[in-house]
């Protein structure tokens, strides 16, 4: 099967060949395409890329005023285990924010003698943020809590009609390397609504898994990416939706049927341009992935590569635990947390298709819905990055249609070609997240 420019060619689940690859790969255009990570206060992507940044946020806050305690005692017994610290944070010590993204990119700004500091960071992006003592040692990360480790920047309140231009979080105070911000932006600054806040808290798992577990995977006592690495994991789920059962929208399977899933990392590292072929996944018990080869050649790019393990139907979510990959000579560690809940969590675009006349498709329209079945109001844009529709027809493997990358805020779609709905087997509603996983959501006509 060809590959056309960047157009991701998508198996569902079941369909397991080589082209599931190309998929994956195609898929990470956005990650990759910086070129390479920033360095120190940089807030522009690294030289290359075509991408600009428009618009910024001030964060600001302090450590005066906060309170500073322990973990308690079953956290502190599980921090000895995944090295968030435990000790009561000593507010003096922390002399620098971090703010990193997806891509690795990163900003850095000293904390006042005050213990007060300002950050300004992109706007549109989920943003971690660490604090660093003077020796860039790790002593914390921020939480909104509720599962949201990251600062949602992807929806800013306009109701009042003004330009959001800062964000204060007010006294900070922290229990161990758990840091809670007196105000908490979510319900004012940024106006998620229930939905979209179950949605984030479930998708920025893997991404977190960096930030709160000192981000230092490679285990070399320095923060990754303040040495020009990033690793990244990320999850691939394979989803059946449902059945158009001889409608024209399907009916939608709950909770949803999660079929499987890859267990994926994303390297970036500025200082070589030769990545290994292969590497080695290890999970926790119960996982299926035990010294587990990558089952298909990784996606180099200049500084970065995409490894993906092989597909695990069973289980079919990956479980809470460690997760290693072995890299090069080293061994890269991740915590993750449960994924039990995505099945319930997940979001799920559901088509509605329309015809001409002739029986050809006009063009799908889709709405979302939680993987409960529950009506998702939410914004595509806090949760997508972007969406694509695909049409395999009756012969396995026979992709007949493929419509471009489209913006997460596009519903509908209009076919550029024809394709006979009597000649359709299945509909995917394919999507990457705002956190770099991937979704193919398959949508059958019996």
């Amino acid at each position: 099967m060809k590959n056309h420019g960047l157009t991701p060619v998508i198996l569902c689940a079941r369909r397991l060949s080589r082209t599931l690859l190309i998929m994956c790969g195609m898929s990470f255009v956005v990650i990759t395409g910086y070129g390479g990570l920033c360095s120190k206060s940089e807030k522009k992507p690294s030289s290359g890329s075509s991408v600009v940044i428009v618009s910024e946020v001030q964060i600001n806050g302090t450590f005066a005023g906060g309170t500073h305690t322990r973990l308690p005692w079953f956290d502190r017994f599980f921090s000895n285990i995944f090295t968030t610290p435990a000790y009561a944070l000593d507010q003096s010590l922390v002399t620098k924010v971090i703010a990193f993204m997806l891509d690795g990119r990163y900003v850095v700004s000293n904390v006042a003698a005050d213990r007060s500091f300002s950050i300004g960071v992109e706007k549109g992006k989920p943003t971690g943020l660490i604090f660093v003592g003077a020796a860039n040692n790790y002593l914390g990360y921020l939480t909104l809590k509720n599962g949201i480790d990251i600062l949602p920047l992807m929806k800013f309140d306009t109701a009042s009609g003004t330009n959001i231009t800062t964000i204060d979080l007010q006294a900070l105070s922290s229990s161990g390397g758990i840091i809670e911000p007196g105000h908490n932006p979510i319900g004012s600054e940024l106006p998620l609504t229930a939905e979209e806040q179950t949605a984030i808290a479930q998708g920025d798992d893997f991404f977190t898994s960096v930030i709160k577990n000192v981000p230092d995977a490679d285990g070399d006592g320095q923060i990754d990416f303040l040495n020009g690495k990033f690793y990244r994991p990320f999850v691939m789920y394979f989803v059946t939706g449902g059945s158009f059962s001889g409608n024209l929208t399907p009916s939608v399977t709950t909770p949803a049927n999660i079929t499987g899933f890859r267990f994926s990392l994303h390297v970036s590292d500025n200082s070589t341009s030769t990545f290994p072929d292969t590497v080695y996944f290890n999970g926790p018990v119960g996982s299926s992935l035990s010294n587990s080869a990558n089952d298909q050649a990784p996606n180099k790019y200049t500084h970065s590569a995409t490894y993906g393990s092989p597909y695990i139907t069973s289980p079919t979510i990956p479980p809470g635990g460690v997760y290693t990959v072995t890299y090069n000579a080293g061994t890269l560690t991740f915590n993750i947390p449960n994924q039990s809940s995505a099945i319930s969590n997940i979001i799920l675009a559901v088509p509605t298709i329309t015809l001409n006349g002739d029986g050809t498709i006009q063009k799908t329209n889709w709405s979302y819905k939680l993987g409960s079945g529950a009506v998702a109001n939410v914004d595509p844009q806090t949760i997508i990055e972007y969406i694509m529709l695909q049409v395999d027809g009756q012969t396995m493997g026979n992709r007949i249609y493929n419509s471009p990358q489209l913006p997460p805020a596009t519903t509908e779609h209009v076919f550029t070609s024809s394709v006979n709905w009597n000649n359709v087997a299945v509909i995917y509603m394919v999507y990457n997240d705002v956190f770099g996983n991937h979704y193919v959501v398959s949508w059958n006509k019996p």
